[in-house]
């Protein structure tokens, strides 16, 4: 299916209501196994500045209500943590200019980063003590993932995609998920982007930690 890129290039908005709401859910992979994760500890920051805290339910469902924007989007992030998963920080493809009930926080174990790296870097590379790590999905004007995009990092990193579902050492593109693994990213501003056909996608900065799992998304 082609990518609905018509929005490709569309100016983003620069006014937002007075406040807005920001929810999501929590899940988590321990091993190969996803779950939901209820219990964990979820942020949210306009800039470098914590806007609010609060828990997952049970499902797994957060949300912060009435965020003050002082009329114009949101450029922040959501910080995560919870027993047994390495901290997780998510940034958005842009600043929030509206509600959103998809901010979904997708977190790791350290069983599972260890899976994820065996099955995906060449034999006798690891993730680094030391480095960061970005989990990037790329979506298309509808929301639905890109087959077939490549993604970048400035600085660059080891990045690695999915096959047939699974991780891959040699698959040199986005598959049906639209997921990129990018390992070993020295830690500090990081420039990420996605081409898909000639087209560079809207490239955003995101601030990558190292020792932590940091994911965005990357969209027209």
């Amino acid at each position: 299916m082609m990518a609905a890129l018509g929005c490709l290039g569309a100016q983003l908005p620069d006014t937002a209501p007075q406040t807005i709401n920001v929810g999501g859910v929590v899940d988590g992979y321990n091993g190969a196994t996803m779950e939901i994760v209820g219990g964990a500890s979820v942020q949210i920051f306009k800039g470098m500045t914590s806007a609010g805290m609060t828990t997952s339910a049970a499902d797994g469902k957060y949300s912060f209500i009435g965020l003050m924007t002082g009329g114009t989007p949101v450029d922040g992030f959501i910080h995560a943590t919870a027993t047994n998963y390495i901290d997780t920080y998510v940034y958005p493809p842009y600043p929030i200019a509206m509600d959103t009930n998809n901010a979904t926080v997708l977190m790791l174990s350290p069983g599972t980063m260890s899976l994820l790296a065996m099955f995906s870097l060449p034999m006798g590379d690891s993730q680094m003590a030391g480095n960061a790590f970005i989990g990037a999905i790329v979506l298309d004007c509808n929301n639905e993932p890109i087959v077939g995009a490549t993604v970048t990092t400035n600085p660059p990193g080891e990045v690695h995609y999915n096959l047939g579902g699974f991780p891959s050492k040699t698959a040199t593109s986005t598959g049906d998920d639209g997921l990129a693994y990018i390992f070993n990213v020295p830690p500090g501003s990081v420039v990420v982007d996605a081409d898909i056909g000639g087209q560079s996608l809207r490239e955003h900065s995101i601030d990558a930690r190292k020792d932590v799992v940091t994911t965005t998304i990357v969209a027209p």
